[in-house]
């Protein structure tokens, strides 16, 4: 890894979210060929995030945020949220939600 790098962690609960994203875009959507390529393009931008880590916007919610920060990345219609943990050098993808969707309540719901 390389020392710039940030550490990617996918909290099960994140990786669930990713699993069910693509199961109904290949099964429900039959379309095996997006699901991939949504696969590809969220390991890609999770890969940029963890080189850049502080790149992406903050999650602007205060009943969220309360002291903790949060950030989102966009890859195509879904956000993922991922918190810093600098004193680990990691970033840790905690969920996955689609964009279009009440993203703000549905993390609150999580944490």
């Amino acid at each position: 890894m390389d020392s710039k790098q940030y550490e990617k962690v996918i909290l099960p609960e994140a990786e669930s979210d990713i699993i069910e994203i693509l199961d109904y875009i290949h099964d429900e959507l039959k379309n095996p060929t997006a699901a991939k390529k949504l696969y590809q393009n969220i390991l890609e931008a999770i890969d940029r995030a963890s080189l850049f880590p502080y790149a992406m916007p903050k999650l602007k919610n205060e009943v969220i945020t309360a002291g903790k920060e949060y950030r989102r990345l966009d890859v195509e219609n879904y956000v993922l949220i991922y918190k810093v943990v600098e004193e680990l050098k990691q970033i840790r993808i905690m969920a996955v939600f689609y964009g279009p969707s009440n993203v703000v309540s549905r993390f609150l719901d999580r944490i």
